[in-house]
């Protein structure tokens, strides 16, 4: 689902949050009798599973054994930049994977709105939302790593002066200072964010040009641009020169270095076995959405995708249930799929994007019916370009 932009979002949260019910009846439906069930092995340590039930619900489900070495986890983005979106079948192809899920929610032109960290390289910094990440020893791990709003980067100039860094490679509203990283694949913001001034720095950190208010400039490869608007790009002339060599201390509250990889998304919808409910109020009580975002995604059927970890850590659960198609299926509640993640053997789990954005690929094929333009009988539908998509591939004999 896209999201508002920051600015306006911050607005209608703050006016949601005010009249938010204190307590709220979260609806469930138990899923109906399985008419049609079929089990695959796709590959060895792969389970597919297909399901239908009478409600109706089409649910499919890929459960990944992780003791099987020949498995392997990584994000791709949409076009392979920050800011681009893609179908998940399209990055499946190219990249060569076996299968995909589509991963994190995204704002204005396809810019993920939580962690994403590909091979130990940070492209969006975390919010106070869950994601899930795979560590440098090949553990998948679902939580989250900032408890602030976001993270707690900082730059800190040769003078010792140091300025908060408020995200990467997305928004920079007023008196905000934001990371721009090659991976943005775009010029940086530029003039179209005036007043600005912008720090472009080399991958070794040195300060190449200091501009304000002239176009965006090309990020140089494994480099930076620092882009302050009002008093943060007041910050970067009165501290830095060209020449200078600065420190980037791009920290989160559980050091997201520990991960290899990770997508974000959320809420957690599974804990410790159990179904897990985030609030609908505003974070730091829950996580960080909006109340309206939560209160049309908590309470109501969608089509949805989600992603769950066993107790030991060995096997990893990734389901997409198609809805909106009222006479091939209905969608889920929230509930329904947490407890079909724990079904299949999930101790905790988390929502992906879901709505229209929900994909499952297997072996090329998209094997779910996305809902975007879809009939009731669910024929017509399109796939959606999302952001980001979780790949999974097999190392061949």
């Amino acid at each position: 689902m896209k999201r508002l932009p920051a600015a306006i979002a911050a607005a209608v949260w703050t006016i949601a949050a005010a009249h938010a019910p204190a307590e709220t009846e979260f609806p469930s439906a138990p899923m109906g009798e399985t008419v049609e069930e079929t089990a695959v092995e796709v590959r060895p340590g792969i389970i597919y599973t297909k399901r239908v039930t009478d409600d109706p619900l089409r649910i499919y489900v890929v459960k990944l054994d992780l003791t099987e070495p020949r498995i392997s986890f990584r994000p791709a983005l949409g076009q392979d930049t920050v800011i681009g979106t893609e179908t998940v079948r399209s990055m499946a192809d190219r990249h060569g994977a076996l299968l995909a899920i589509n991963g994190d929610y995204w704002t204005h032109g396809g810019v993920p709105l939580n962690l994403m960290v590909m091979d130990g390289e940070i492209a969006v910094a975390p919010k106070s939302r869950t994601a899930f990440g795979i560590t440098w020893d090949g553990t998948p791990v679902i939580g989250q790593w900032t408890d602030e709003w976001s993270w707690q980067a900082k730059v800190e100039a040769p003078n010792g002066e140091r300025l908060w860094i408020r995200l990467l490679n997305s928004d920079v509203n007023e008196d905000w200072l934001t990371l721009y990283s090659w991976r943005y694949g775009r010029p940086s913001r530029g003039d179209e964010v005036s007043p600005v001034t912008e720090a472009v720095l080399n991958m070794e950190h040195r300060v190449l040009d200091i501009r304000t208010d002239e176009p965006g400039v090309e990020i140089p490869p494994g480099g930076y641009v620092l882009t302050g608007r009002d008093s943060a790009g007041e910050w970067l002339r009165e501290n830095l020169t060209v020449g200078d060599h600065v420190r980037l201390d791009l920290r989160s509250t559980r050091p997201w270095q520990e991960l290899r990889h990770a997508i974000g998304a959320g809420p957690r919808i599974l804990k410790d076995g159990e179904y897990f409910q985030d609030p609908i109020a505003p974070h730091p009580e829950g996580e960080e959405f909006t109340i309206p975002w939560k209160e049309g995604h908590y309470l109501n059927r969608y089509p949805r995708s989600g992603l769950g970890v066993s107790r030991d850590g060995t096997k990893v659960i990734l389901a997409t249930v198609d809805g909106r198609q009222a006479d091939w299926s209905v969608g889920l509640y929230q509930r329904e799929m947490a407890e079909l993640l724990a079904e299949f053997g999930a101790w905790d789990g988390m929502d992906l994007d879901s709505g229209g954005s929900a994909t499952l690929v297997i072996e090329g094929e998209t094997v779910n019916r996305p809902s975007d333009h879809a009939n009731p009988d669910g024929t017509g539908g399109v796939e959606r370009s999302v952001a980001n998509a979780l790949l999974v591939f097999y190392e061949e004999e």
